[in-house]
């Protein structure tokens, strides 16, 4: 195995309740194919990842109708939450580096995947995409008014993929789990043990679909980039 290689795991084994769909929303069709084969197809064709552990429920019916097929490609089954879904497929994971990114986010770019393994490197334990926050943000007073205006200089959005050592990343899971941390990306695992991951600005077009604005941005940006790449190909 090519040791510049890398493991990417996919936790995929939510219900996106927030969608409102009769099935989870990384099997909603996003053009011609569901929003998971697009997530994965990302990865499948990259030449920097050695294998794509996807992480569905044990309940999961629909996956295994997807018309995927590649030897790249291995399914490990999730937890009771995000974390524990992620740790599920880590102990699939081969590489000394390993990325995670969300099911729901087809649209990173080879581009922006490049970027974060290669700049991901330099640091001590790994990094993230990121996009800088563009809108003004305001404090709620938990009673549906104002309480402040958020500085948003030096805030961002966290995107994924992000990227860690794989040992490290299983031992800030593991101690935020007994410490019943509240751990929201992969990165606040990290934060929790005192590490502080390199923010590597990506596009904000790498949106993560939860709602049913997200799905119809998302379908926008597929045929726009679908249309670009036709006349590229001219």
């Amino acid at each position: 195995m090519d040791s510049l290689k890398l493991d990417v795991v996919i936790p995929a084994a939510g219900v996106g309740s927030r969608m409102g769909a009769k099935v989870p929303k990384q099997y909603l069709m996003l053009g011609t194919k569901t929003i998971l084969e697009r997530t994965l197809e990302i990865f499948l064709n990259s030449p920097l990842i050695n294998r794509v552990i996807v992480v569905i429920s044990k309940d999961d019916e629909i996956f295994q109708t997807l018309e995927i097929d590649s030897p790249k490609l291995l399914i490990a089954y999730g937890g009771k939450d995000r974390a524990d879904s992620v740790r599920s497929g880590l102990n699939q994971v081969t590489t000394d580096w390993v990325l995670v990114h969300d099911a729901a986010r087809p649209l990173l770019t080879l581009e922006d995947l490049a970027i974060l393994v290669v700049r991901g490197r330099e640091s001590d334990c790994g990094a993230i995409l990121a996009a800088p926050v563009a809108d003004t943000l305001k404090k709620s007073d938990g009673n549906g008014k104002i309480a402040r205006t958020v500085v948003r200089k030096n805030v961002y959005r966290a995107l994924t993929p992000q990227f860690f050592k794989t040992d490290l990343l299983v031992k800030a899971l593991d101690e935020a789990a007994k410490e019943h941390a509240e751990i929201t990306d992969e990165a606040s695992a990290l934060e929790f043990l005192g590490y502080h991951p390199l923010l590597i600005e990506g596009r904000s077009d790498n949106i993560k679909i939860t709602n049913k604005a997200d799905l119809r941005m998302a379908k926008a940006l597929v045929k726009l980039r679908e249309r670009s790449n036709k006349f590229k190909a001219v």
